[in-house]
């Protein structure tokens, strides 16, 4: 029988898969984008607060650059977005340094203390999450940085 950590455990690490399976469809096939981006990076600020109050992670930060994301997305306000993506970019760029600072084994014994099948396969999938998530954050800081400016867009439309 599965302990309820055990159960907490591969919830977890089946919603990185899941999580960045919706968030690369939103980016790809809806738009506007920031509408899309909004509900994602509020997603990702529930999810790091989570981290950080209930399971007690002290070193997340995803919280503030995810939350300031959602916000400027919300407000439809193209250059604080931008900002807050690079800010996106650059925490999970400190994530990729301990990827590739630790090796799997290492990562699951210090962030869950387990190298059984778990722990392992916890391991991997946030190695492949952290990478998707630099893709998909670099995805929408190019497209917002494409974007027409107000005034751009004014004189696209002859407005």
């Amino acid at each position: 029988m599965m302990s309820m950590s055990d159960s907490s455990l591969i919830f977890r690490t089946a919603l990185m898969p899941a999580s960045q399976a919706v968030a690369w469809y939103l980016v790809l096939r809806q738009r506007p984008l920031l509408a899309q981006v909004w509900k994602i990076a509020l997603f990702y600020c529930i999810w790091a607060l989570h981290n950080k109050y209930a399971d007690g992670v002290t070193q997340e930060l995803g919280q503030y650059s995810m939350g300031l994301l959602a916000l400027a997305a919300y407000f439809n306000h193209r250059r604080a977005s931008i900002a807050a993506t690079v800010l996106v970019l650059i925490n999970y760029l400190l994530a990729l340094g301990i990827i590739l600072s630790l090796t799997a084994h290492d990562m699951a014994m210090k962030s869950k203390n387990r190298d059984d099948w778990l722990g392992m396969t916890w391991a991997h999938t946030f190695q492949l999450y952290v990478l998707s998530n630099l893709a998909l954050w670099t995805l929408v800081l190019v497209e917002l940085m494409q974007q027409p400016t107000p005034l751009e867009y004014s004189v696209i439309n002859g407005e």
